[in-house]
Order: structure tokens, then sequence, then C-alpha cells
């Protein structure tokens, strides 16, 4: 699995506190206020002109992330998969063709020498078995990830159709909004590898990002909060689909090398 940047779990410094009362309940509402945001890091909101605030929409996500098959030539791109836009460690962690595995190991073991005898091939068979079974487990841990932040992403989108309604403990919403946090983290390295970006204009993206959860009052921000998640729950719905698929092809394979 990549490197995972540390969970944000806000501390809500500003909201009131009762230490009597350890089963207090949180609303969502309570959780998009101001004060959550001084955890993000100190990120160039007030230097945005306003087509960088305005740039970061769900819709626009959508847009960038999921491809019709109809746009041909943006459905294959080597970012993609199936149209869906992957980071490097999926497109690596992916197994795109299992059974060419097995082929290319074969070829590889029958170029190396003109006498190859029956050993041979049984040895480049089942090095080929072994590199599938690795990239299956590997597909199935970053899948279980996936499902486990799709699972929490779903819970806070729950919390979000009834903002004023308090109920879940505190950490219980910090572990919540930290899943939704390090999914928006993980979009905006997709993006600035998909085009080009620096640092800087990293930066200014995710500021753009904040910028959106954090304007206007409290019934807009509720409503973006809303969309993102909706966002989120299909772009991990897409994710861990392609990955389902590719194991179940996978292991198709494997259980066909055993017979």
């Amino acid at each position: 699995m990549p490197p995972q940047s540390k969970p944000v779990q806000p501390e809500l410094e500003g909201m009131p506190q009762s230490p009597a009362n350890p089963n207090r309940k949180y609303a969502f509402g309570g959780f998009i206020k101001a004060e959550i945001y001084d955890v993000f890091g100190e990120l160039p909101t007030d230097e945005l002109t306003q087509a960088e605030k305005d740039w970061f929409t769900p819709r626009r996500l959508e847009q960038i992330c999921l491809v019709s098959h109809e746009d041909k030539q943006v459905y294959n791109e080597r970012e993609r998969f199936a149209g869906v836009l992957l980071s490097a460690y999926e497109r690596t962690a992916l197994l795109y063709a299992p059974e060419n595995l097995g082929n290319r190991a074969l070829a590889r073991t029958l170029n190396a020498s003109t006498e190859v005898d029956e050993e041979a091939i049984e040895r480049s068979k089942r090095s080929s078995v072994h590199a599938i079974e690795r990239k299956v487990e590997g597909m199935k841990a970053h899948t279980e990830s996936l499902t486990t932040r799709r699972s929490d992403i779903i819970e806070l989108h729950k919390e979000a159709r009834a903002p004023g309604y308090a109920h879940k403990p505190k950490e219980r919403m910090q572990q919540l909004f930290s899943a939704s946090w390090q999914e928006l983290l993980n979009l905006v390295d997709i993006l600035q590898e998909k085009r080009g970006y620096d640092d800087e204009q990293k930066q200014k993206l995710l500021a753009s990002a904040v910028n959106y959860l954090t304007t206007g009052p409290q019934k807009d921000r509720v409503k973006n909060w809303k969309e993102l998640l909706e966002f989120q729950i299909r772009y991990l719905n897409a994710r861990v689909g392609i990955f389902e698929r590719r194991i179940k092809v996978s292991e198709s394979v494997l259980e066909q090398a055993e017979v």
C-alpha cells in the first residue's frame, strides 16, 4: 500500500465541551464550522482569483474523473481504466491482463534457451502463478481500504442529510470527516499528476476545495459538503468495481492454472 497522509482529525476547540457527559453526541452541522479548518494548515484561500475559487465543484470533478466510453480519446488515456481516472499507485497495483502475465513468463523461458525441458516450463508457469497471486493479494488489500473509506463516507453522508441532529460521538465524527478528507487529498494528488501541477498550483487547488466547503451561510456549506460526499461515493464505487472485477478475472486465471 502507498504511504498515507496522517488522517485529519479536527479537535474543534471552538465547540462547547461537556466533560460531565462523555456520551454526548454531535451533529454534522457543528462539524462544518470555520474553526475545524484550522487543522488544514495555511492555505492561500485569500489569494485565489474568483476563477480559481469557482474551479472546485463536484460536477467538474466528475467530468474529469469519470468519463463515458463515448468520449473515446479521453476514455483510453493512460491514466484511466474503463474511463476512470486512477492514481499512480492504483495503476501499478491493478493487474490489467493476468492471462498475459503467464504468457510473458513462458515466452522469456523459451527465449532463454534453445533446449527447454518440461521442468523449465513448469517452473515458468509456477513463477507466473506466484506473480498473479501477489498481485491479487495487493488488489484485495487496496479494495478493502477503499471499501472501508467508502463505508465511512456513506455514513457521513447520512449525517449530512440531517445536519441539525446529533447522532454520533465526537470521535466517530472525526473519523468520518477524516475519511472524506483523505479521499479529497487522494483526488488532489491524482489531479496534480494528471495536469502536471507544481506544488504551488496543488496548494491552490486544495485551497479552492476548502473555499468551496467553507464559503457562504450554513445551508450552503451543508449543500456543498453533501455534493462532495455524493461525488466521492460515486468515484469510490467506480474504483472498487474495477478492482473487484480484476480480482475475479485473476482468480479465474489461477483456477485454470491449477487444472
